[in-house]
């Protein structure tokens, strides 16, 4: 397979020892070639083979207040059940929560 682009950089390999490790490895890259090369966030993807996957980049990238879409899927946060339980851990936090409380309440 050839390109009819010119030559760009190498490509990059690195180990990460694990999935924590490895979402950190590739949002602080983000990191680095925003502030070095001035990429904008449009100018990422990161593609994973199961949706399961996508939690360990959105919570680096929450972690670092960096924007995010996925694609074909849904958020980890947008899940139901995880909406559900943050919603009761607002409201032990916060009796007064009336949106957790009105989630919570329609069970």
């Amino acid at each position: 397979m050839f390109s009819e682009k010119e030559k760009g950089e190498a490509i990059g390999v690195y180990q990460a020892y694990s999935d924590v490790e490895e979402g950190d490895i590739v949002v602080n890259k983000i990191a680095e070639l925003r502030r070095e090369k001035r990429y904008a966030y449009s100018d990422f993807a990161i593609l994973y083979r199961t949706n399961a996957q996508s939690r360990i980049f959105e919570e680096a990238m929450r972690k670092r207040s960096m924007p995010y879409r996925i694609y074909g899927g849904l958020s980890f946060y947008q899940r139901k059940e995880i909406k559900d339980v943050i919603a009761y851990f607002r409201l032990i936090v916060n009796p007064n929560d009336e949106e957790a409380f009105k989630r919570i309440i329609n069970y």
